[in-house]
């Protein structure tokens, strides 16, 4: 008897929180406008590291490739469970804190999406990897360079204009 109360608990909780997520093509929306932002700053900081530091261009660009597959990555994720599993989604938190997924919730995604499976293989890839050779200068560049400029800066308050936009975007309930 206190089984049957404790799973039919469970499952009316359940159909609630299901019933109260947000749609998920808004869910989806508001991620990818955050995750447009991120690309958006990584590509523009990249060019001005380019622009400042040209000697850098090499290990900028691998880097930028590194960060954009990252996002995407996390847009597959955001996808997946906006649909298979909402509840997986910390939509009430900031959009950087959505995404807290086990190994196993990531080879779930690997599993049904091939993309997102070559997206892993890659990320491993470039983690086992030796650290790029100029990787430190460009660090230093970073620090004493181009974030001291003006140009930075702007870029700077760009983003986090943009951010804020992003996490301003309203999902009713469904």
């Amino acid at each position: 008897m206190r089984f049957s109360i404790l799973i039919g608990g469970l499952l009316m909780a359940f159909v609630a929180a299901a019933a109260a997520a947000a749609p998920p093509d808004c869910v989806i929306g508001k991620y990818q406008a955050y995750t447009q932002t991120q690309k958006t700053w990584q590509g523009s900081v990249t060019q001005l590291v380019v622009e400042m530091a040209p000697e850098y261009e090499d290990v900028a660009k691998l880097y930028l490739e590194n960060q954009l597959r990252s996002v995407e990555r996390r847009e597959i994720e955001v996808a997946f469970f906006a649909h298979a599993e909402p509840a997986k989604l910390r939509t009430q938190m900031p959009l950087n804190n959505w995404l807290s997924l086990s190994e196993a919730d990531r080879q779930r995604i690997a599993s049904e999406n091939q993309r997102y499976a070559q997206l892993r293989e890659q990320a491993r890839a470039a983690r086992s990897e030796p650290a790029h050779p100029d990787g430190n200068g460009l660090r230093d560049v970073m620090q004493t360079e181009v974030m001291q400029s003006p140009a930075y800066k702007k870029l700077m308050q760009r983003y986090l204009e943009s951010m804020k936009a992003a996490e301003g975007i309203e999902c009713a309930k469904a």
